[in-house]
């Protein structure tokens, strides 16, 4: 089972831009402070239902 966030790095601009926690994100409260969007999964299967994630396969 997967229980690490992962975090999106934007190569471009060489920064973070969202993390995908599958339990609770400690500290999610300064990743949203600080731009980041912050999306929680109950699975795996998740990823490719929740719309904030669809430019990433694009």
């Amino acid at each position: 089972s997967v229980i690490l966030p992962l975090v999106i790095f934007d190569f471009i601009d060489r920064k973070p831009i969202m993390v995908i926690g599958f339990e609770e994100v400690p500290g999610i409260d300064s990743l949203i402070d600080s731009g980041m969007e912050v999306v929680l999964l109950d699975g795996l299967s998740d990823l490719l239902l929740v719309e904030k994630l669809m430019p990433l396969f694009d």
